[in-house]
């Protein structure tokens, strides 16, 4: 059982840490609202990192079929 902010990471340090690359966007939301605004993209590289299991299993469906050829689905825990 989580506690409202046992999840959390400081999005200021996120950005920081690949501050150095300039082709990633972050999409700061839930699942699966925030994907609406990416829902025409198709993606190279795409990381979760959302911690539960339906909203995992949510980008996972969103992405799959928006993946490029030889891209790459990263889920993080």
């Amino acid at each position: 059982p989580w506690k409202s902010g046992d999840l959390s990471t400081d999005e200021r340090i996120a950005r920081e840490n690949i501050s150095d690359f300039s082709n990633t966007t972050f999409h700061v939301g839930w699942i699966p609202e925030t994907l609406s605004n990416v829902s025409d993209r198709r993606f190279a590289l795409v990381h979760i990192d959302v911690d539960l299991y339906e909203p995992t299993r949510d980008a996972l469906a969103f992405f799959y079929d928006r993946v490029c050829a030889n891209g790459m689905i990263i889920c993080d825990d």
